[in-house]
């Protein structure tokens, strides 16, 4: 029976949709902003894995990602159970310096949009125990995604485009979806 539940041991799982709510934006002598991000995943394991925080990944605004304005954190206690799905969520809190706000601030203001790139990144945690004896892995989970953040200029039901990752940035080149679609 065991040999047939854990064969193969691991499998990965498989995420697709992300979806990111801007929760604050603000403008003053600095901007703040807070930013949540959730991925759906599949488990297609006989049992259930944890996700745990790796190195935390970076958020960018501008075309060429010239502007590092957080790093996005894993919300804890996220897990998939069992050939089941559930929700990652990682959050970005970041209150930008006055020098950087100032840079910034002229392209909250334009019309038009802003594209802000992410790092998305975690760790799948494995353990599966077999009486005296168990089992442990990580796998690493990490893409480069990419949306768009309307201007506070454009009048848009929502503020933040769809998101779209790849294995890298320059695969997100020419593809990043348009704010308020």
């Amino acid at each position: 029976y065991l040999f047939v539940k854990f064969t193969p041991v691991y499998v990965a799982t498989q995420c697709g949709d992300q979806t990111a709510d801007l929760q604050d934006l603000s403008l003053g002598q600095s901007i703040k902003v807070a930013l949540q991000i959730q991925v759906s995943c599949w488990n297609p394991n006989a049992y259930g894995v944890a996700i745990k925080t790796s190195v935390p990944g970076y958020v960018y605004l501008g075309s060429n990602r010239e502007y590092q304005v957080g790093r996005l954190t894993l919300v804890e206690g996220s897990e998939l159970p069992a050939q089941g799905s559930g929700d990652i969520r990682v959050k970005m809190n970041a209150e930008l310096s006055q020098d950087t706000s100032e840079k910034l601030i002229p392209l909250f203001l334009r019309g038009g949009e802003i594209p802000m790139f992410l790092e998305l990144q975690f760790e799948v945690s494995v353990n599966i125990n077999f009486g005296l004896l168990s089992f442990g892995t990580t796998a690493p989970f990490q893409k480069k995604c990419g949306m768009n953040l309307g201007s506070l200029l454009v009048n848009s039901g929502s503020r933040l485009g769809p998101m779209i990752c790849r294995s890298s940035f320059f695969e997100l080149d020419g593809q990043v979806p348009h704010a308020g679609v």
